[in-house]
């Protein structure tokens, strides 16, 4: 790779990055105008963006590709608009420098990436972070504000983040559309820190023995525009004597705070998570304002294990999936008690009509942290039911998952790209990896990228053979569109699954039986379902070569 200026001369000194989290960031530095990525280094770069940066220039930020074979490249770098980025404090103040870190500064395409550097508890790994990061070159002027460069003709709005223990913490201002900052000067106040004091009543009155041990919190930041998590900020422990915790210098803005206490006598280790009574769970949302000082008390609520009885009826029926009988698979049903967890209801072994009747139970309530009913049968989570206060007697449907052995369920999807619709059946004659996933979802991100790498180091050699497929379980088709785009996940077949009403699962999903995500299905040639389960947990490259080598 070469760079260039306006006027197509060769630049000596300049920098090279391709970034796409999770892969490794190789990066370059220009030699007498030339600078080199070696096979080896490229070995596990897929998609995300090339930077080509030099000192007195705008950076080049562009979407980069896989690279196969050798490639030249000639990249123009312009002067462009250069910004005085000046930071004062609630009062006008400038930052001390021994206070003001680097101040991030990034494209809208990268703002995820920047709230999880905003996460990093320890300065120097935030601040070597942040450095690595700096794809819009921001330095220190001699009079202690920064600068850099921006291109005359850029589109893409901007960002600004800060944080720093002493001063502000987990600050972000934008977007900010370039347009705003041709006239070469952006003023940044920080706003004034809010304090959250949270403590938590380990018991109901003097003397009494608390059932907790300790209480494990964390914070994290609510991006509203966003449907992915924002990044946990701040973890700690309230514990004896005091059972409190104060977190100072939070910047002004909306919070989720999350505890969840140990029981003082054991420690719940059952898989099924049945409620007792010092496993205390809670989550409030917080709106932090400038300068405030505010208080979260958790008071928890008193242990009802009858709490799920009542004067009410349900009818549970469980289908099967294909031609599989369900008499004699054992069933489990469950009430999730506020804050506490599950509560055992029934159990027992179905019968062959799959009808299992319930007597006595209360109703769901509105509470969004429980009193649902959930469903198992054969340890296999089938879903849950909300209890309503009328009629006395309620019937709920619930279907078997498929499994091996059956035929793989048909539905349609909508083409990621073209939004055209597309049937699962059409996959029919081929080898079939079917992935169910959702954006929001964290553990779907890994098995996700390693299916799109499949993809990309079998596409060609696998052709008709296999399809690999994805479907995204997102409420939002552009969300998740966008996401496929910015992480590079385009190597396999996209497709989206929109929900059919908006209390309803998506017909795919619900064709599947899905009750989680992640969830991937192995289907032969001939649409029968050879593997279920997580995608994790199967050997996917290597069962797919041995189907194929079936064939041969």
């Amino acid at each position: 790779m070469r760079a260039r200026d306006e006027a197509g001369l060769p630049i000596k000194d300049f920098e090279i990055q391709l970034y796409g989290p999770p892969n490794t960031s190789p990066e370059a530095f220009g030699v007498d105008g030339l600078a080199v990525l070696t096979d080896s280094e490229l070995k596990t770069w897929n998609h995300g963006d090339l930077i080509v940066s030099a000192p007195g220039f705008a950076s080049t930020i562009r979407e980069f590709g896989p690279v196969n074979e050798l490639r030249k490249l000639d990249v123009p770098l312009k002067r462009g608009t250069k910004v005085r980025l000046r930071v004062r404090d609630w009062v006008g103040k400038p930052i001390p420098p021994t206070l003001m870190p680097l101040p991030q500064v990034y494209l809208l395409r990268h703002r995820k990436d920047a709230w999880f550097s905003f996460a990093l508890g320890d300065p120097e790994t935030r601040a070597d972070t942040v450095e690595r990061t700096n794809f819009l070159k921001v330095h220190r002027e001699d009079d202690g504000d920064f600068a850099f460069h921006i291109p005359t003709d850029q589109t893409e709005p901007l960002y600004f983040g800060f944080s720093h223990p002493d001063v502000l913490r987990y600050f972000e201002k934008g977007p900010v559309p370039a347009s705003d900052l041709t006239g070469g000067v952006w003023d940044v106040v920080l706003p004034q820190p809010a304090t959250l004091d949270a403590s938590l009543k380990a018991s109901r009155g003097a003397g009494e023995k608390t059932p907790f041990a300790s209480g494990r919190y964390h914070l994290s930041q609510i991006i509203p525009e966003q449907t992915d998590s924002g990044p946990i900020l701040e973890t700690g422990t309230l514990k004896d004597p005091e059972w409190r915790s104060t977190i100072p210098r939070l910047a002004p803005g909306a919070y989720n705070f999350y505890i969840q206490t140990t029981p003082s006598e054991g420690m719940n280790t059952r898989l099924n998570l049945e409620a007792q009574v010092g496993e205390f769970r809670d989550q409030r949302k917080l709106d932090l304002k400038p300068g405030e000082h505010a208080t979260l008390t958790l008071d928890p609520p008193p242990f009802n294990p009858d709490a799920w009885r009542g004067k009410l009826s349900a009818t549970v029926i469980v289908n099967p999936a294909g031609d599989r009988t369900l008499k004699d698979e054992e069933y489990r049903v469950s009430y999730i008690l506020p804050n506490y967890g599950y509560l055992p209801v029934a159990k027992g072994m179905l019968g062959s009509e799959g009808k299992i009747v319930l007597e006595n139970l209360a109703p769901s309530g509105s509470n969004p942290f429980g009193g649902q009913y959930t469903v198992d049968v054969a340890g296999e989570p089938l879903g849950h039911f909300n209890l309503k206060d009328k009629p006395e007697r309620q019937e709920f449907p619930f279907r078997i998952p498929l499994q091996s052995g059956d035929l793989a369920a048909d539905s349609e999807v909508q083409d990621l790209e073209t939004s055209k619709p597309v049937r699962i059946s059409d996959f029919r004659g081929r080898v079939v990896f079917l992935e169910f996933w959702a954006t929001w979802c964290g553990p779907c991100r890994e098995p996700r990228q390693k299916l799109d790498a499949l993809g990309k180091r079998h596409g060609k050699d696998w052709g008709n053979d296999v399809a690999l497929i994805a479907i995204g379980t997102d409420n939002d088709r552009e969300v998740l569109r966008r996401h496929v785009q910015q992480n590079g996940l385009t190597n396999i077949r996209n497709f989206w699954s929109p929900q059919d009403h908006p209390e309803q699962a998506s017909s795919a999903y619900a064709a599947y039986s899905i009750s989680r995500v992640p969830t991937a299905f192995l289907i032969g040639r001939d649409g029968r379902i050879l593997w279920r389960g997580h995608p994790q947990s199967l050997e996917v490259e290597s069962k797919i070569e041995e189907l194929l080598a079936q064939d041969r």
